[in-house]
This record gives structure tokens, C-alpha cells and sequence, in this order.
């Protein structure tokens, strides 16, 4: 009992661990600050509708080009010129999102006289919640296939048409786009495509097999027809471009191949699409918008499609890869895409990464003589120049190039240098005066990297001074260009050997939230450190970074997470005074990877003004928001399993040989077994996986803090809402019956109390509604109406349980007060059967002890013959047979008082339980599965609802087979006097407790299996109820060990006596 105790209050605090990390995920909304500009226009805008023949087939879907101002009239008379883009809404989208990204596209063409601009389309898919319901994703792809074919058909008239397009996929648009590439005639028709905040490999919810289906047919055909190359041990931090798509293992490329496909995620913000599910295996660039160059700014799901910053940078680069024109004048003839993937890879890199292209660097650069610059070398290792009023003649800063442990490394901060190409190496061999230059220089420009920062332009070069020597033997020195400039700007050279700068940190263990000083102070005038953290390697791990300034009173300081086993996760976060950092990783750590060489890293860059102390603490509110947001999908399985346990307890509740009774709902979820659970899954999934027989389980973290935490909250909300439901089934329960009369209420009085009396005496009767009800609209329909009537049948048991307190309760007065109360017939007909018990009783007892008197004489008439001459071998066989039955009869009794205990034990429940609540509890825990089942189905119900006026039935069900099969169920469990007092309920607790076992290992992520887990449970109970045998109860106990040797030593002194008397 105490155990229970502590586990009931152990699932209430992790139920308010989840309610608090659901606090924290919602106040984060509001309480930061959303950094992304607002794209504004400067006309109207139009949205053309584009009629096509094939859009007859899809009356809820529609085609538009978007326009603006005097720009419309073209649009409206079909007149287009410039390259296409396509622009695909998500889960429950609007066509005019499309709003932001081509406004500004528009403008910049307008900017360009027209010469080169971005016609761009977009499609209406009727704000379906098509991440919810996978039934409408394939007609919605069918209908973009034909889209895509009639915006080409716009521009046959040109004399250069385009022959394929770009296409911009939303949410999971990204992902009906993917799709589109499986049709090869339609592949041939896209040039590139890019995804904004798109769940790519794994839906965000699992929730319906046609949705599952929809994901799973889409990974089989790009495994099939595109080249990937699996992320190894050995990756470090760096570049976000996967080089499979540029080079295939073997010589023959596949079908897919030439099709460039860029990921963008939002970050943090984005509550819908978590980071990790935005990237894909299949694609070539991978960049969250915090890692953007010039973006840097966190986006919800929403936001990052009118966020200004990434808007503008998307355009660039489709306007980058604009193909050259082969004709002259302003009047367009037609644009299209670049072909090559190189070319568009190597602008995507530009324009959303910041790479600068390979092909400028390694090239001789002439620099200017001493006699037109400054030269200067100096010996500092860590110094710091600022110009306020900028520079009037060319300045070169020279950097030697030593072998020497100490000058292994350079780190450079540039801050508003307007030249592009300004790092060279050399051989500083010329001499002119008492310093050394050089004439030519090899540009080192692609290992710039721009960085966000609130003051202008903000350059950060990192070099490996001895690896560049090793490379280039004949080079003296590094170079810095910084041309004449009339406005402020600075440089901080930072030389030092990496290994001093490098502090390795562990994570903090999970019940440890302590306060954990890394570093008191930095070097003076230092501007970077790296932490390597080790052990932060799972999705809901938090740490927060606390970065002190002192000796300042304002900094630039920003930090860079890089996340090796992943690719497009770095991010940046900018420091202010009293700011703290969150450190978490998007993908948890792949099996058997090495962290020891390749672990999450933060690149600190410091002011070099400043001094610091660094801290890091265990985010308690972090990881808690982490679990509720990448997590919460596992309560359905959850609950199902924790359901099917209490059931299983309740129905073992009844000891051997009595009449069964149903255990306490409340109860049963107050004892520990749910949480066995979790455990009892670990060791079930590593048998599996070892025997390779059954289907292989969903992947559990590695760590059990999520499980226990999911576990337990859901526990805890079911103990809640069992509390919820008896007090709605006390409190209005009458109303639910009134509710009932006013929907059967007809003319006639008599043929409405009729239907009542049916639906209350014969709810199979309802039932066999529900089920044409599924066949007449959706199953999701039907089965909300069934929970309306479980509760009021629910309810209408707790009425006749009241009734029936009521009237016992009186009699029992009745009969204190006045006596004897007058009984009906029936009830005297059994009193008087009761009294002839009664007298044929007494005279049995009296033949009994006659009897027994008989016997005792017997014995003694027989002791009285014992031969005094019987043999002593005689007399030491007996006395061994009687001491050998003694020990027996001992042993007996002592498992006897043993077992008696035991069963004393487990009575006590089954003693406490009440009478007349066998029935509601038998029932609460089918209503609750019920319930479950009715939730899952309600992203038809609501798909069902939105296209009502375009069919009434929904086609396709993912419900229709379930529903009607749990409907029928029900109908049995109603019509009968469940529960019944029958055999088999042990057997039926061991299949509740794998069913338990199966929701727990399989159905977490994959939601849509519990339906089937969910109909099983109902068409195994019915079954039960329905064919299984009663229960015979035995009235007369069977003889127990210790009386049979009690008896069968009475039969050995008769024995003996009556052996001594033959002898005599």
C-alpha cells in the first residue's frame, strides 16, 4: 500500500514537471522577442485565378498568379515572360502566404526594368489539414501535377520557354513537393526545390496510415533513385553541404540525382516542426535561418514565410541562378533556370551559408607597393586596432608565418571593412627601405565567414597557421588589405595555440541544476575560446551558458553551436549584459558515434575589450519544454497502455472459486504496476531485436527520464480525469438525460417514450445506428456519438446504484425501528424456504454427532481388545509410521496457516469493494479507450465537416474499418449484463498486459496503430463477455492437505486397533 502511495505522488510531480515545461513552452512565445521584419508592398495585391481543364477533376483545389498594381492586367490576359517559382501552402495554408516572397521578388524585377524577374504561382489546396489527415495528400499531389503542367503551357508563346520550374514547399507542402519528384515526367519538369520549416523524413504526428504510408512509399523511391552518402563517425564542424549529390558512389547516376534539394528549418521558436524533423537525408544544403548569413534570426511556423531577412535571401538566390539570356533588348523572351547542380549548389552556398566560392581563391592577386600602402608587421600575438575616422591611404598588416606552438593558430574579427577580397598569403621576399613585401598574393578570401553582429558587416577569419605553412613551404607571412575608408572600423588579430583556448566540459548530471563554474577569467584582450561539451547528446538535454562580462560596460560577444553528427544546425546567439544562452543539440546522438574526437562545441567570440568568467547550469525548464514539444505525441500509447493494465488489475481482483467482482477503477491506477511497464518494454525490445523474429520495435532514447516523465504525467491524467468523470456522471448526469429526451422527442408522446425505452432497454439498438452511421458519413462521427451515449448509460448505472443505496438504506431503518418489515411473496416464499433450512439443519447436525458418538465408541471398545502381546517389531514400525505422519501433518498446517494468510491479503480488496459499483467500474475503463480512439479520429471528423458540401461521405476512412468493428464490440458489451460472472478473466488480464507492452514499443510514434491496438481491446472483451462460460462456484470447500493427513492418521489407529484385535 505504501509502495502505491509513492508511486500515485511520484506520477503527480511528473505530471507537474510536464504542466511546468508546457508553461515555459507557451510564456516563451510571448516573452521573446520575435527579431524578423515585415515585409511591406506598395500596391495591392492579386491573386489571378488560372483556369486549366484537369481542374474540373478537383473542385475543392485552384491554381492563382500573383500581381500586383498595373502588373495585374497581365496576369489576368496570361501574359507571362519571367522564370517560374511555384509556391505550395502546409497544414491548413493559405494560397496568399505566398504574399511575401513574391512582392519582393516582384520589386526586385521592377528594380531590373523587367529583364530578368520571377513569375510566381501559387496553389489553393482548401486549407485542408493535410499534416493531420494523410487521406487528401495523394489527390493533393495529383492536383499539383497537373498545376505545374499548365503554368508551363503559359509561356509556349515565348520564343524561349522555360521548361521546368522551381517549386517553394511550406510545412508539408515541402513534403508534397518530395512527392511530386517520385512521378518522373513530373520530375522532369522542376528544376529545384526548396522547403520552408518542412517535417522531411518523419512526420510531426504519425496519425493515420495513409499519412504513414504517404512518407513511407516517398523514402523507398528517393532511396531507389538518389545517391546519399550516411553520415560517418569522423564529422566535424564546418560545412552544412552533403557531397553526395554532387559525386555518386558508382559511375551511374540515378534519376534523382541532377534535382537540387534545400531544407530550411526556424529554430527553436518553430513549436510546430521541431529543428531535427526539417532536415533530410536526401538533401544537399541544410541551414536553419540562425545560421542564415544575413538572416541569423530565429522563426516560428508561421513567420518564416514573410520574415523580411530570409525572404530576401531566398530571392537572391533564385535570381542568382536566372540562366543568361541568349537574346538582346528589354522585352522578354522567355527565362529560365541554370541546369547545372554545380553552379546552383555553389550560389546556394553564397547566398545562404556565406561560402564564399572556391574559384576565386588560390589565384595570384597584385597588391600594392610600400610607396602606395602602409606595411606593418607587428611581433604582438593578441592586439586590437580601431580607426574612428577610418583609414586615407591602403593599410596591409602583416602576419609571420612561425613554426612555434604558440602562433599555431590565428583568429581575426573584422568589424565594417567594406573590401571583399582582403586575406592573402605570401612570400614576403621583397625589400624596399628596412621592411620586407610582396608584390603578389594568393587570396585566402573563402575562409571568411560573415557573423551577425548589431554593428555593420562583422568578418571572422580562423586560420591554422601551421597546416598553411606545411602547404605552402616558400609562404613568410598572412596578409590582411584594408582599403581607404572615411567611416570607423576595426581588426582584433588573435594568435595562439588552439589546445590553450580549449575547455572541456561534461554535462551536468540529470538531478544536478546546480551552478558549475568553468573558467574565472580570460586572457586579456582574448577574442575566442571553444567549449567542448561531452554528454549532451540527446534531443531533450539543456544547458545554459552563463557569460559574465567584466571590467566593461558594453560588449560584442557572440557564440557559435556546432552540432558534428549533424548538418545545417549551426546557430549563433548574440550576448547582451546579463543575457544567458541555451545549449541543446536538434538530432540525439547517432549509435556507436565517436563523441571523445567529435563533441558539440561553442565557439565564443569575445570582445576584446572584455574579460569574462564562464558557468554553465542544467536547464530544469528547458529540458522540461524540450520534452513537451518533441515528446508529447507519446500520450495516446501512454494512456492506452496504462489503461489496459488498470483493466488487467481490475479483472484479476477476484479470488479463486468466488463470484466475480470488478476491481476499483481508482484503485487500480494507484498501484505500482503501470510503471513496471517501461521497464518490462526495455527488456522486451532488446529480446526482439536479439531474436530478429518480430517487426522491430520504434527507437526509446537512451535515457529513461522521458519515458518516466510521459509515463507519469499520463497516469496522472487519467487519475484526474477519472475524478472529472464521477463528478460529471453525479452531477450531470440527469442533464445528459434530459439532453437524450429532447433529441428523441417526437409528436407523439407515446412513440418518443418508446424510443427512449428502447435505447435504455436495447442499446445494441444504438449501436446498430452508430455502425450505418459510419457507412453514411465518417467513423469519426459515429464514434463521438458513442461516447455522448456511454456517458449517458454511464450515468444511468450510477442512478440505479443510487436507487438501490437508497432502498437498502431504508430498509435497514425500517427494520431497526419497527422489526420485522412485511415482506412481498416472492420474499416470504424464500423466508420460508430459508426456515425449512433452518429446522432440516439442526436434525442433520444431530445424526452427525450420533454418528460421531458411534465412532468414539467403537474406538474405544477397540482400544479395550489391544493385545498386550503384541511383538516389539510391531510396536517400533508403528511409532516410525506415527512420527512420519506427525512431521506431515506439521508441515500441513504450516502451509496451511501460510496460505490462509496469503489469501487473507489479497482479499482485502475484493472485501472492500462496493456493492453495486462492480458495474461502473467494469465500464470506466472501456470509456476511456473509447475516448481515446474518438480523439485520434477527429482529423477526419474535422476533414469530414470542411468538405461537406462537396461530399457527404468521407472517402477515404481511415476509421470506417475500426469504428464499425469497435461499435459492434460495443453493442455486445451494452445488450449485455456485463460484467459477467464467467470464466477466463485471468487469461484476459496476461493479453491486456502484451497489448500494454505492444502500445508501449510500437505505437509511441506510429499514433495511427493504436486504432488497431484500441479495436483489438473492445473485440476481445466483447468476445469474453459473449462466449465465455459461467462460473461454477463450489458451496463445500475440497479437503485440505493438512485434514486429509488428519484423517488418514485416524484411519491408521483404527487400523492398529483393529489389526491388535484380529491378532487377539
Amino acid at each position: 500500500m505504501a509502495a502505491n502511495v509513492i508511486f500515485l505522488v511520484f506520477a503527480l510531480v511528473c505530471f507537474g514537471f510536464y504542466f511546468y515545461g508546457g508553461f515555459v513552452t507557451i510564456s516563451s512565445i510571448n516573452s521573446d522577442k520575435n527579431d524578423c521584419k515585415m515585409t511591406f508592398m506598395f500596391e495591392h495585391p492579386n491573386y489571378v485565378r488560372i483556369n486549366f481543364k484537369e481542374n474540373d477533376n478537383f473542385p475543392r483545389y485552384n491554381l492563382y498568379a500573383y500581381a500586383e498594381g498595373h502588373l495585374t492586367v497581365n496576369a489576368r490576359n496570361m501574359m507571362f515572360s519571367g522564370a517560374p517559382v511555384l509556391f505550395i501552402p502546409g497544414n491548413s495554408g493559405s494560397y496568399k502566404q505566398s504574399r511575401s516572397l513574391a512582392s519582393v521578388a516582384l520589386r526586385k524585377g521592377i528594380d531590373n526594368d523587367w529583364f530578368h524577374h520571377l513569375d510566381y504561382f501559387t496553389v489553393d489546396l482548401n486549407e485542408e489539414y493535410s499534416a493531420l489527415f494523410g487521406g487528401v495528400l495523394e489527390e493533393q499531389a495529383k492536383f499539383i501535377e497537373h498545376a505545374i503542367r499548365a503554368i508551363l503551357k503559359l509561356y509556349e508563346r515565348l520564343k524561349f520557354p522555360p521548361k521546368k520550374l522551381i517549386v517553394i514547399g511550406h510545412s508539408i507542402g515541402g513534403k508534397l513537393v518530395q512527392k511530386l519528384l517520385t512521378s518522373p515526367d513530373t520530375a522532369n519538369l522542376i528544376n529545384s526545390v526548396i522547403t520552408l520549416a518542412s517535417p522531411m523524413d518523419k512526420p510531426v504526428l504519425n496519425w493515420d496510415l495513409y499519412i504513414n504510408n504517404f512518407y513511407q512509399s516517398i523514402d523507398n523511391y528517393w532511396m531507389e533513385n538518389r545517391q546519399i552518402i550516411e553520415n560517418s563517425n569522423n564529422n566535424s564542424c564546418g560545412s552544412n553541404c552533403r557531397p553526395s549529390a554532387l559525386t555518386t558512389i558508382d559511375d551511374q547516376k540515378k534519376l534523382l540525382d541532377d534535382k537540387l534539394l534545400i531544407t530550411i528549418g526556424g529554430g527553436s521558436k518553430d513549436l510546430l516542426v521541431h529543428s531535427g524533423l526539417t532536415d533530410s537525408k536526401f538533401s544537399d544544403l541544410h541551414v536553419m535561418s540562425t545560421a542564415m548569413s544575413k538572416v541569423w534570426v530565429e522563426s516560428d511556423h508561421l513567420c518564416i514565410v514573410w520574415c523580411l531577412q530570409l525572404v530576401l535571401v531566398v530571392n537572391r538566390f533564385l535570381y542568382s541562378i536566372i540562366a543568361p539570356v541568349k537574346y538582346k533588348g528589354s522585352n522578354s523572351k522567355g527565362l529560365s533556370f541554370i541546369e547545372d547542380k554545380t553552379t546552383r549548389l555553389a550560389k546556394a552556398e553564397y547566398h545562404f551559408l556565406g561560402m564564399k566560392s572556391n574559384f576565386d581563391s588560390g589565384k595570384m592577386k597584385k597588391l600594392e607597393s610600400p610607396i602606395q600602402a602602409e606595411w606593418f608587421e607587428d611581433n604582438r600575438r593578441i592586439f586590437t586596432e580601431k580607426f574612428k575616422n577610418g583609414i586615407n591611404k591602403t593599410r596591409i598588416q602583416m602576419i609571420r608565418l612561425i613554426d612555434n606552438i604558440l602562433h599555431r593558430a590565428v583568429k581575426i574579427d573584422v568589424i565594417n571593412q567594406e573590401t571583399k577580397d582582403w586575406v592573402f598569403g605570401c612570400e614576403a621576399a621583397e625589400i624596399t627601405g628596412m621592411s620586407r613585401y610582396c608584390s603578389n598574393a594568393v587570396s585566402l578570401s573563402n575562409y571568411t565567414v560573415m557573423i551577425p553582429s548589431e554593428l555593420p558587416d562583422r568578418v571572422s577569419l580562423s586560420l591554422n597557421l601551421h597546416e598553411l605553412k606545411l602547404k605552402n613551404p616558400k609562404w613568410t607571412h598572412v596578409l590582411l588589405k584594408f582599403a581607404p575608408t572615411r567611416e570607423p572600423f576595426q581588426f582584433t588579430i588573435d594568435i595562439h595555440n588552439p589546445s590553450d583556448r580549449e575547455i572541456k566540459i561534461a554535462m551536468p548530471k540529470w538531478y544536478s541544476f546546480g551552478k558549475i563554474n568553468v573558467l574565472d577569467d580570460t586572457l586579456l584582450g582574448a577574442s575566442h575560446y571553444q567549449l567542448q561539451i561531452s554528454g549532451l547528446e540527446e534531443t531533450h538535454q539543456a544547458l545554459e551558458l552563463i557569460l559574465t562580462p567584466k571590467h566593461c560596460t558594453k560588449h560584442q560577444t557572440m557564440a557559435k553551436v556546432c552540432v558534428p553528427w549533424t548538418k545545417g544546425f549551426d546557430r549563433y546567439h548574440s550576448f547582451s549584459d546579463d543575457d544567458k544562452m541555451i545549449i541543446w543539440t536538434p538530432e540525439s546522438r547517432p549509435l556507436n558515434y565517436n563523441t571523445t574526437q567529435n563533441s558539440l562545441t561553442v565557439d565564443l567570440l569575445l570582445d576584446s575589450d572584455c574579460r569574462y568568467s564562464i558557468a554553465i547550469r542544467q536547464s530544469l525548464g528547458q529540458m522540461l519544454s524540450k520534452i513537451v514539444q518533441q515528446f508529447s505525441h507519446w500520450l495516446p500509447a501512454h494512456l492506452v497502455a496504462i489503461l489496459c493494465l488498470s483493466l488487467k488489475h481490475q479483472l484479476t481482483v477476484t479470488p479463486k472459486g468466488e463470484k466475480f467482482k470488478c476491481g476499483s477503477f481508482h484503485k487500480a491506477l494507484a498501484t505500482c504496476t503501470p510503471f513496471f511497464v517501461i521497464t518490462v518494454s526495455r527488456l522486451f525490445f532488446k529480446f526482439i531485436l536479439m531474436l530478429k523474429i518480430l517487426p522491430k520495435p520504434e527507437t526509446l532514447p537512451t535515457s529513461l527520464t522521458v519515458s518516466i516523465i510521459i509515463h507519469g504525467a499520463a497516469l496522472a491524467m487519467l487519475i484526474i480525469l477519472t475524478g472529472l468523470m464521477w463528478a460529471g456522471i453525479t452531477f450531470f448526469g440527469s442533464i445528459a438525460h434530459k439532453l437524450l429526451f429532447k433529441i428523441v422527442h417526437l409528436p407523439i408522446p407515446i412513440i418518443s417514450d418508446a424510443v427512449v425505452s428502447i435505447i435504455e432497454k436495447f442499446p445494441i439498438s444504438v449501436a446498430a445506428v452508430l455502425v450505418s452511421l459510419v457507412h453514411a458519413s465518417c467513423g469519426g462521427i459515429a464514434l463521438v456519438v458513442a461516447c455522448i451515449v456511454y456517458f449517458i448509460l454511464l450515468s444511468k448505472m450510477y442512478e440505479d446504484y443510487l436507487e438501490n443505496f437508497v432502498f437498502k438504506t431504508a430498509k435497514f431503518i425500517a427494520m431497526k425501528l419497527f422489526g420485522r418489515v412485511r415482506k412481498p411473496k416472492n420474499d416470504q416464499n424464500e423466508e420460508k424456504e430459508s426456515d425449512e433450512t433452518e429446522k432440516t439443519e439442526p436434525n442433520e447436525a444431530k445424526n452427525k454427532s450420533d454418528l460421531k458418538k458411534d465412532e468414539n465408541e467403537g474406538e474405544t471398545s477397540q482400544s479395550l481388545m489391544k493385545s498386550d502381546s503384541q511383538s516389539d517389531l510391531l510396536n517400533d514400525e508403528n511409532e516410525e509410521v506415527e512420527k512420519m505422519l506427525d512431521e506431515m501433518m506439521k508441515k500441513q498446517r504450516e502451509e496451511k496457516l501460510k496460505s490462509e494468510k496469503e489469501n487473507a491479503a489479497s482479499r482485502v480488496e475484493y472485501d472492500s469493494l462496493t456493492e453495486g459499483l462492480d458495474e461502473i467500474n467494469f465500464h470506466l475503463p472501456i470509456f476511456f479507450l473509447l475516448v481515446v480512439i474518438t480523439i485520434l479520429s477527429m482529423p477526419s471528423v474535422v476533414t469530414w465537416a470542411k468538405n461537406y458540401h462537396y461530399a457527404r461521405i468521407l472517402t477515404p476512412d481511415p476509421m470506417k474499418i475500426s469504428a464499425t468493428a469497435v461499435l459492434v464490440s460495443l453493442g455486445v458489451i451494452w445488450q449485455l449484463n456485463t460484467p459477467r460472472d464467467v470464466l477466463g478473466y485471468k487469461y484476459i488480464g496476461s493479453f491486456l498486459y502484451i497489448i500494454a507492452v505492444i502500445a508501449v514499443l510500437y505505437c509511441q510514434d506510429a499514433i495511427y496503430r493504436l486504432n488497431f491496438i484500441i479495436t483489438g481491446t473492445f473485440i476481445l472483451i466483447a468476445l469474453h463477455q459473449l462466449l465465455s462460460p459461467k462460473q461454477k462456484h463450489i458451496t463445500d470447500e475440497l479437503p485440505s492437505a493438512a485434514d486429509f493427513f488428519d484423517k488418514m492418521k485416524n484411519n491408521y489407529d483404527r487400523f492398529k486397533l483393529a489389526k491388535g484385535f484380529i491378532s487377539r
